[in-house]
């Protein structure tokens, strides 16, 4: 398990835990956010400049643990200046002035490079078309994550060793497990603490856009924040070497029970069912993978000893045990709550999703094949309540809808859904093809990119940094280096050792003065 559990593990947990802490104490102190934000920048900038790796276990750290990136921000003339954005000023910095020095190169097969130019046409398109003919806020507010992307460059300029690749898997972990347990903290800091307590927590959370928490039917607190989608990878990737150690006959698997317990638990926190839509989905897939290499027999094993041990009853207990803890006393009723998520097609959320999908599909007729640009605004029914009391007749007008795909191909036309569809497909070849990384890591990755696209059916993340985040993430461990000219000079090599082979042994004339 030191894969998942070592030094970086723990700083990152330990860092996201001291970070959010200040985040809380001077949420309304100006001064110390526009010192972090100069920090921010300078320690971005310095890390790629001395260690390009660990600027990354950085970028990802922060991804996975701030769902917006606003822990910290400010106003410059209406602009809102924020704590991601002052990472991303600071390492594209320091990559553009290596490049200009010529410390960093980028050699990437046009295999990998071709579905990201079909997805930079088809942003560019959407963003003139947006320009063009919506609002140019809204266009500017709905464009902005794809710029999450340049983050590929300084990505592919490094050169990542095996060593480093683990790094980073320990920061998905380290912010994995920090997302777990704020999820548990929050559930029982809404459900037994006072009410001043709870309004200041509230304000927190949402000011600095790290979650929604809502009050749910039975009194449950639902705890959702968009960045719980790490712990889908997570787990997924814990699920595959967990069946690998015991191909291998390892028995040191005690401490992935803690981690299976975290995460279960706050993937049931979040009541998210668009993240149990890609579970639902991912977990067969990769069983079936693991089936197909042959390792039935250990899947089975496996099987047993997490039924055994109790890792998916545990997280579910945890969350009910903790939610129902009788000091202070509290009456709940969990029952209810789950069966609103689970068999109640009638809240709000459902209908309002079903009464936009016409309305898009609508909108996507219309413009095919070009897309009608960021920041297309569409009019639907909702029933949110929110909405109802602002509006009676429930009409909302928005540019930021829920079903995924289709916003991109509305957005963006035939161009900018297809790339992404090639992108996934490109990821999923170059992880099967290349032996050269462990089963337990191509199969959890590639369970990780059948899950995304099933999650963003439903809810929107491949046009948010975090989507492409984990798209950037899962890029670190493909084989994507260019191979023309290495196999350009071997031929060459491998033709001229033929033909001196070949060659007929040169023969040498002496001369007649020599007396020959």
């Amino acid at each position: 398990m030191e894969q998942f559990f070592g030094k970086t593990t723990w700083c990152v947990f330990g860092s996201l835990f001291l970070v959010t802490l200040l985040g809380a104490l001077f949420l309304r102190v100006p001064e110390a956010h526009i010192l972090m934000l100069t920090l921010l920048i300078s320690v971005g900038a310095w890390s790629y400049w001395k260690r390009p790796e660990l600027a990354f276990v950085l970028v990802f750290a922060e991804l996975f643990a701030f769902s917006h990136g606003k822990l910290f921000e400010m106003e410059i003339g209406g602009f809102v200046f924020t704590s991601r954005m002052a990472l991303f000023v600071g390492i594209m910095c320091a990559w553009g002035v290596k490049r200009l020095m010529k410390k960093s190169r980028l050699m990437i097969s046009s295999v990998f490079w071709t579905p990201w130019v079909f997805l930079c046409g088809g942003v560019l398109i959407g963003l003139v078309i947006g320009l063009l003919q919506n609002s140019t806020r809204a266009v500017l507010d709905d464009f902005n994550a794809y710029l999450f992307a340049l983050y590929l460059l300084p990505l592919l300029s490094i050169s990542w060793s095996r060593e480093a690749r683990r790094e980073l898997i320990q920061t998905l972990v380290g912010s994995a497990l920090w997302m777990g347990i704020l999820s548990l903290a929050l559930l029982y800091t809404f459900t037994h603490l006072p009410n001043e307590v709870l309004e200041v927590t509230y304000k927190f959370i949402r000011d600095a856009r790290i979650g929604e928490i809502t009050l749910m039917e039975g009194g449950y607190w639902r705890v959702f924040m968009q960045s719980q989608i790490v712990l889908i990878p997570t787990l997924l990737l814990t699920l595959a070497f967990d069946v690998e150690l015991s191909a291998n006959k390892d028995r040191r698997w005690k401490r992935s029970i803690g981690l299976f317990a975290v995460l279960i638990a706050g993937l049931v926190i979040s009541l998210s069912r668009s993240f149990w839509i890609g579970l639902v989905v991912a977990v067969p897939f990769l069983f079936v993978l693991v089936i197909k290499n042959g390792w039935f027999g250990h899947l089975a094993r496996r099987f047993g000893v997490w039924v055994g041990s109790g890792m998916v009853a545990f997280g579910l207990l945890a969350t009910m045990a903790l939610a129902m803890f009788p000091l202070p006393s509290r009456v709940l009723s969990l029952q209810e709550t789950f069966k609103s998520r689970t068999t109640e097609a009638g809240d709000f959320a459902v209908s309002s999703r079903w009464n936009l999908l016409p309305v898009m599909v609508d909108a996507m007729r219309e413009a095919p094949l070009l897309g009608s640009g960021f920041g297309r605004e569409l009019a639907f029914v909702s029933d949110d309540p929110r909405v109802r009391e602002r509006y009676p007749d429930g009409k909302w007008r928005t540019y930021k809808f829920e079903w995924g795909w289709l916003d991109l191909w509305v957005k963006m036309g035939a161009l900018g859904f297809l790339a992404f569809v090639m992108i996934f497909l490109t990821y999923d070849r170059l992880l099967r093809e290349d032996t050269s990384q462990p089963f337990w890591l191509r199969t959890g990755l590639r369970a990780m990119l059948v899950a995304l696209v099933f999650t963003h059916l439903f809810s929107p993340y491949l046009n948010h940094p975090l989507g492409i985040g984990l798209l950037l993430f899962v890029t670190v461990f493909l084989n994507v280096e260019k191979k023309t000219s290495r196999n350009f000079v071997r031929v060459v090599e491998e033709k001229i050792k033929t033909a001196r082979l070949s060659s007929p042994v040169p023969t040498t004339r002496v001369s007649d003065e020599t007396g020959g």
